[in-house]
């Protein structure tokens, strides 16, 4: 008995061994991709090939596990499974996707692996190829990674059926990269400006963003040059840093200058707003390309009356690579990429204190009912003094006040500050609904010659302001208190202001305006007036 009970257990091993090596075993390849865009969502991964070995036996029902340890971004419809046998693809005798891929999540429930069903199939040698995968690789570059060290492995599993030892690894992509290098653009010729602008009417500044790999930019197409895959087309979308002052636009062309990209939408930027283009025509792949535009930075004045803009403005532009996977955008695109904006290294508005003006400060002003308040602003520059120094010390910075002045004859633009309501400015040089007082020295351009002082009500300036802004917007003529800033468009300006009874009979209080800016981009704190003028 006892040695039938081991003839039993012996032929048991035998039929256990015998099962065993019925199943196929394959030997695992890969085709990593080369290199992709770190902020994409949707990038391909190489693929991954199996082929079965020699005279190892048949395909047994079980399934094969491809972890991809990143999020997949497409659906289980999109990965194909593509069969060659004989040499011949596709394998008559096996169709594509016959072993159905499904897409399940890791022990963390990120969907993350591919699942092939594996079944039988007439065919002892063959070999399959696992396609169209996708996966987001947004965030694997970390802060300060080096681009060399980023790659995605794939971890291989068989269940029933066997992987060859030791191949159980697969590479599917090397390096991830940035979709942007080097960013250049021109800068806007910074506007001299304190609290307002003197923009040009049409200013042109150059963008420039180069591709920072080949192939970073794709079109859909389905020949040579393209990515099959892909069904929606790149944008570059180019967003301000901030806010665009009211009354500054920027225009965009139609086209990049290599007319691969075409805008999308109104060429128009303002406010808060955002440019589209999208990559229309086919990309060289054999080499970087520019993303390159021409801009237009532009005043609109009649929109800006009345606006004012802080000196420390800075408008800088970004450029993206979209489209981004919203919720209202479909899943199944492709690609799709997280934002990353980059920023263009120069600001292309910009609104700078110009020192070589004088800006003057009436520090408290009133139109209240009974009230007004006189102002009186003298151009000096047609002094009696020589440009040379007069008392044998040579010129520097601290040494230059009995130097003349150059004649000058430059405009006013005076800033209200109310405390009730928003500012407002009005400009000698500008055409107004009201008038500023005609009987003043001012020329024909609203500018104030030198050797000349031109004087005016607060009232005055009130009703001009008001004629300029909407409803809602103008200042209540007989309630002003605040204060008021003075640019002038010449160096050594100087100025008085009085605070009466509105027929200066009565009640009356005056005192130099205050000196904000001069020469040595100073503020007077200390001595009220004089600096250096």
């Amino acid at each position: 008995m006892k040695i039938k009970t081991l003839l039993i257990a012996v032929v048991l091993v035998l039929g256990l061994a015998a099962t065993a090596s019925a199943a196929t075993q394959w030997t695992v390849g890969a085709s990593p991709e080369p290199l992709r865009v770190a902020t994409g969502y949707t990038e391909k991964v190489g693929a991954i090939s199996f082929n079965t070995v020699n005279n190892v036996g048949e395909t047994v029902t079980g399934t094969i596990t491809i972890d991809y340890h990143n999020q997949i971004t497409v659906p289980a419809s999109a990965i194909n499974v593509r069969f060659t046998c004989g040499g011949v693809t596709p394998c008559p005798t096996i169709p594509d996707n016959t072993f159905v891929p499904a897409i399940e999540p890791n022990d963390s429930g990120l969907m993350t692996r591919v699942v092939l069903n594996v079944v039988p199939v007439p065919e002892i040698e063959y070999s399959f190829v696992v396609d169209g995968v996708r996966i987001n690789v947004t965030g694997l570059l970390g802060a300060g990674a080096p681009y060399f060290d980023i790659n995605v492995n794939a971890n291989v599993i068989a269940s029933e059926n066997q992987i060859t030892n030791g191949q159980a690894n697969a590479l599917v992509l090397q390096r991830i990269m940035p979709p942007f290098g080097t960013l250049t653009n021109q800068t806007l010729a910074h506007v001299s400006v304190i609290n307002g602008t003197t923009l040009l009417s049409s200013t042109a500044v150059t963008l420039t963003a180069q591709e920072n790999f080949k192939n970073a930019f794709w079109k859909i197409i389905t020949g040579p040059t393209g990515d099959p895959t892909q069904n929606v087309v790149q944008n570059i979308i180019i967003r301000p840093t901030q806010t665009i002052p009211a009354g500054i636009s920027i225009t965009f062309p139609s086209t990049d200058a290599t007319g691969n990209w075409t805008r999308q939408g109104s060429a128009v930027l303002t406010g808060s707003g955002s440019i589209t283009y999208a990559l229309t025509q086919s990309t060289n792949i054999n080499a970087k390309e520019d993303f390159q535009v021409t801009v237009n930075v532009a005043a609109q004045t009649a929109v800006q009356r009345g606006s004012v803009y802080p000196v420390d403005t800075k408008v800088f532009l970004t450029i993206d690579l979209g489209p981004y996977p919203s919720p209202s955008l479909n899943p199944t695109n492709i690609p799709r990429y997280l934002s990353d904006p980059k920023q263009f290294p120069y600001s292309v508005i910009s609104f700078d204190a110009d020192y070589t003006k004088t800006i003057l400060m009436v520090p408290y002003a009133s139109a209240q009912a009974g009230f007004d308040t006189g102002l009186a602003v003298s151009n000096t520059t047609l002094d009696p003094f020589e440009d040379a120094n007069l008392d044998g010390i040579p010129d520097n910075t601290y040494n230059q006040v009995m130097d003349g002045a150059l004649a000058q004859t430059g405009k006013l633009v005076f800033y209200l500050y109310p405390n009730l309501g928003d500012p407002v400015r009005v400009d000698t040089s500008e055409i107004h609904s009201v008038p500023l007082p005609a009987n003043k020295p001012l020329d024909a351009t609203g500018k104030l010659p030198a050797g000349k002082t031109y004087s005016l009500l607060l009232s005055q300036l009130i009703a001009t302001a008001n004629s300029d802004l909407p409803a809602g917007k103008k200042l209540a003529q007989d309630s002003f208190e605040g204060y008021i800033i003075i640019v002038c468009d010449f160096t050594n300006a100087h100025g008085q202001y009085f605070v009466a009874s509105d027929d200066f009979d009565g009640f009356s209080n005056g005192a130099l305006m205050l000196v904000l800016s001069g020469e040595y981009n100073a503020r007077a704190v200390d001595i009220p007036e004089s600096l250096g003028q």
